[in-house]
């Protein structure tokens, strides 16, 4: 009785700890798979930023009104509360990650908080464009304020939303000029649904004051299921009433330079007048912006009814930072009487400002993009760090991988690089004024049979980015087309203990046709065919499979099955819209045992030690004749999922003599507590068991067995597998006078 209730606990003992162990390994491949997830959602946000951001430049470049509408895909990951718009940013936050995109214009609306395709409105407005499905609105969308000096004026905005709930209004003044001051009421308020809000702006022009003055008013709008914003841009004209008649073309400057470099712009000054407009002088603010304009030569005097063109020259000094600066400049006779001020707008850019991809001298063959052309317009070298293509990965159903770079004949990237993935060029260095158009892209096969487009984004040094144009024809149609339902998955017995072979015929993109851009297979104990069923089931470990294209046979080993149990194996196969397609549903039972006939035999990733506790030998048929030693040396080694295995973590060696009495005489076990082999009869003079009997030794240690009769053919040992964590390889490393033998898995 009391034998029976020590055996009872020992097994409670060892069924808690053999659940601790299943639940660290599904913890650890649950952990490799959501890795992969998040690599992948990553890479389809960034593809999808960067077509967000070429269709907001597309419409800001066409002008106020311009519309137009783009379909991205939002993947699983993106959390809403911390993806945003702001001023010509938009970040998405994908899992742990940010992706962001930055735009010409400014940027303004809401954006889709769901995952999945999405379909986002894009227009022009004045000065800014708006992105999302937008309920929200103002009227003016543009304020211009013309104003006297040391007088006031008023403009009043009217907030309208459409929306069907109400939102909370948080607006923001954005106003930097000191010689004209603004104000408003900035403090936060509700919008009902279809409900109108107005709010002044007032402006208060100084007796110093002339010209133009820009600035914004903000909206942030938060409704209960996305964000909104809207910036309503600020003009205030400052009159000065002196009856000028010198007037500038055009009546405000603006200049984009580099730092430590030198641009200018051109205006035309004309004499409205008849007579002549004497000693014309040129003086900048001072600050930032006036600072940077080199000195302008006096006009002496400029005749009624003529014109003259005036070069100005703006040359930033070494280290100034990135950004817009503003300035002015005022144009004034001899005493005054004709007097103008010019607004001034100074764009310090990085490299990019100063390069140029230029899509229309390239041509495209089967599988290769060539002379496209790169320019470095500047007075300064440009370092390019690295190069990422994209796009023609939407229409490509072969997924076909960039394989080569080549910049002015020269070689900067062999290998496989997906779209959106950035490729190291080495420091690709651009001398100043230059123009190549001896450069191709290779492509891994065909890139001109699907309307594949490409889009191409550089990174500088400088941490400035540059991203060009579509090249392309027209873009592939939308995907309406699934990959094809598998129906002939089949489900055996594998070569490995603790395998299952899986068969099947791997669909494509659309249908047969192309490839899929995802496969995943699961088990569980009911069947897996659907989408329910799908969520209900486990990940499978699976170490030679690789996705070719459609309608190709595949057949290939999941590991790590629990032994002796039956279960249903299904997969799952995705396009990139996403389109699922699920296959049929076969049920197979591990194998537990395996028979090794010659020693190097391997298993690589034979078994996973959460759904192994011990293993058997058993069936030993020794070789004919007399051997000195008769020996089977096996050994365990961590695998860690298919990668080399490094030092052995476990190792038996199991010796037999030549007595028919006494067949074993040394057993070694690294990870187990074999002790008092003297004591068991172990004679260390004859290397010969001491007429000990199986009883004997079964009595001594537990984790020993023998069969009934006792033979060479029927010897069982049972082994612990303690110390192994992961999917191991199994290897016989020799066996001497053996034949063959069964190890027997449990």
């Amino acid at each position: 009785m009391q034998r029976k209730a020590q055996t009872t606990v020992e097994l409670m003992v060892i069924m808690a700890i053999g659940l601790i162990v299943v639940a660290s390994l599904v913890g650890f491949v649950g952990n490799q798979i959501a890795i992969l997830q998040e690599t992948q959602a990553q890479k389809t946000a960034q593809a999808s930023m960067n077509e967000l951001i070429n269709g907001i430049n597309e419409v800001y470049a066409q002008g106020p009104g311009a519309a137009k509408q783009v379909t991205v895909i939002w993947p699983a990951g993106i959390d809403a509360s911390l993806s945003s718009i702001a001023n010509k940013s938009i970040r998405l936050r994908v899992y742990k990650s940010d992706i962001v995109g930055t735009a010409i214009p400014y940027i303004t609306g809401s954006l889709p908080t769901t995952a999945g395709t999405q379909r986002i409105n894009i227009r022009a407005a004045d000065g800014y464009v708006s992105v999302g499905t937008l309920t929200l609105s103002a009227s003016p969308a543009f304020i211009y304020l013309p104003v006297a000096r040391d007088q006031n004026s008023t403009a009043n905005i009217q907030l309208r939303s459409t929306s069907s709930t109400s939102a909370l209004i948080t607006p923001t003044l954005q106003w930097n000029p000191t010689l004209v001051t603004s104000a408003s009421d900035t403090t936060p308020f509700s919008i009902s649904s279809a409900a109108d809000v107005n709010r002044d702006v007032n402006v208060y022009a100084g007796p110093l004051a002339v010209g133009n003055y820009t600035g914004s008013y903000q909206v942030s709008a938060s409704f209960s299921d996305h964000l909104e914003s809207l910036r309503i841009p600020i003009d205030v004209e400052v009159l000065v009433d002196t009856g000028t008649l010198l007037t500038p073309y055009p009546t405000s400057l603006t200049v984009n330079t580099l730092w430590d470099d030198s641009n200018s712009g051109l205006i035309q000054l004309c004499n409205l007048g008849n007579t002549p407009i004497k000693s014309i002088s040129f003086t900048p603010s001072t600050g930032n912006a006036g600072d940077w304009v080199q000195g302008i030569a006096d006009i002496a005097s400029l005749t009624g009814q003529e014109c003259t063109d005036v070069q100005v020259t703006i040359s930033p000094p070494n280290g100034t930072g990135l950004g817009t600066y503003y300035g002015t400049l005022v144009l004034r006779d001899f005493d005054g009487t004709n007097t103008v001020a010019i607004p001034l707008t100074v764009n310090v850019l990085g490299m990019s400002g100063a390069f140029v991809w230029d899509w229309n001298v390239a041509y495209l063959t089967n599988t290769s993009i060539i002379e496209y052309g790169m320019a470095n317009t500047g007075s300064n070298p440009l370092n390019i760090t690295s190069f990422t293509l994209d796009g023609w990965n939407n229409c490509d159903s072969n997924q076909n991988a960039l394989t080569s770079i080549i910049f002015n004949g020269s070689t900067r990237f062999t290998g496989s690089s997906a779209a959106g993935v950035a490729s190291d060029i080495n420091d690709f260095i651009m001398p100043v004024l230059s123009y190549y158009t001896n450069n191709t892209l290779h492509f891994s096969g065909r890139i001109n049979d699907e309307n594949e487009q490409f889009v191409a984004a550089l990174t500088f040094s400088d941490g400035t980015t540059y991203t060009s144009s579509v090249f392309g024809l027209g873009g592939c149609a939308a995907d309406v087309t699934p990959p094809a339902t598998i129906t002939n998955l089949t489900a055996g017995t594998g070569d490995y203990p603790g395998s299952v072979l899986l068969e099947f015929t791997i669909p494509g993109d659309d249908d047969y046709s192309g490839r899929v851009a995802d496969a995943a297979f699961r088990y569980r104990s009911g069947r897996v065919n659907d989408e329910p069923t799908w969520a209900l089931a486990d990940a499978l470990f699976y170490g030679d499979f690789n996705i070719t294209t459609g309608d190709t046979d595949v057949s290939m080993h999941v590991f790590g099955m629990p032994l002796g149990e039956t279960w249903y194996y299904g997969g799952r196969f995705e396009d990139e819209v996403p389109h699922y397609a699920y296959t049929n549903s076969p049920s197979a039972t591990p194998t537990d045992e395996v028979t090794i006939t010659e020693s190097g035999t391997q298993y690589p990733h034979f078994m996973d030690s959460n759904t192994l506790s011990s293993f058997i030998l058993q069936n030993v048929v020794f070789s004919e004749g007399t051997f000195p030693v008769r020996n089977i040396a096996i050994a365990i080694v961590e695998d860690n999922y298919g990668q080399e295995a490094g030092t052995g973590t476990w190792l038996m060696d199991i010796n037999f003599g030549e007595s028919d009495e006494h067949p074993i005489t040394f057993i070694q076990f690294d990870y187990t507590e074999f002790t008092g082999i003297e004591e068991m009869g172990y004679d260390w003079n004859t290397g010969l068991m001491n007429d000990l009997t199986p009883v004997n030794l079964m009595s001594y240690e537990e984790n020993i067995a023998t069969c009934e009769s006792y033979t060479y053919q029927c010897l069982d040992l049972v082994g612990s597998l303690t110390g192994i964590v992961k999917p191991n390889t199994f290897y016989v490393t020799s066996m001497n006078g053996i034949d063959e033998f069964t190890l027997r898995f449990a």
